[in-house]
């Protein structure tokens, strides 16, 4: 796909001059692949192509990506803790099937559990807590059977995430609990696996994010 400027920059009304001049600074900037998302976005959903929308969406998604980053990186040292606190204390070890991998830390290696988890990264660590469901029994209701489909869903949604994927359209993981792959759906999959403490603050958190920002009300999510 061969992507111009020129019919990036033709493709929106401006208000002004002053605007065109800002738009052309940030296609060179943020680049011209996520704002030619964004417009083929407003074309399908057949509204207005404003620059002033399209930097409005562009913000808001990264937005959500910035504060996502930092409730995933808490979930993240959550359950660090919930499967270190659980085996250290009961003196045990965890299930570990891991591929094999020279560079992978081993836990024979280390003189606890929760020091080996602190050197592996989140795939290592999802698939270490589905195939060690027991200290997460308390926590969340593992009778489900959707812990293991929710783990690969928070999982891919992190690395989107990391990637700086343009979350609007990015494809994610169906979130069995509620039917789908929206962002919505993500989102609200990600909140039920937060501590309960800072529940509250995601959702708070995820709501504002539109604030300030002149988006169409198709692109705004409340949770």
């Amino acid at each position: 796909m061969k992507l111009n400027k020129d019919e990036i920059l033709n493709s929106m009304t401006f208000s002004n001059d002053e605007e065109k001049k800002e738009a052309s600074k940030q296609l060179e900037l943020r680049g011209y692949y996520q704002y030619n998302k964004i417009i083929n976005l407003l074309k399908n959903k057949k509204l207005e192509i404003t620059y002033k929308s399209v930097s409005a969406i562009y913000k808001y998604d990264k937005r959500l990506r910035f504060n996502l980053y930092k409730y995933i990186s808490l979930l993240e040292e959550y359950f660090r803790a919930i499967i270190g606190n659980y085996f250290d204390s009961n003196g045990t070890k965890p299930k570990i099937d891991l591929p094999h991998r020279n560079d992978r830390p081993k836990l024979e290696d280390y003189n606890c559990v929760s020091g080996y988890l602190m050197e592996i990264t989140l795939g290592a660590l999802v698939k270490i807590a589905k195939d060690n469901k027991e200290p997460f029994n308390n926590i969340y209701d593992i009778t489900s059977n959707n812990f293991a489909e929710d783990m690969d869903a928070i999982k891919v949604f992190r690395d989107k995430i990391d990637h700086q994927a343009f979350l609007q359209t990015v494809q994610l993981n169906v979130c069995k609990k509620y039917g789908d792959s929206t962002l919505k759906s993500n989102l609200l999959n990600l909140m039920d696996y937060l501590p309960e403490e800072y529940k509250n603050g995601f959702s708070e958190c995820i709501n504002k994010c539109f604030k300030g920002l002149d988006i169409p009300e198709e692109f705004k999510i409340t949770i």
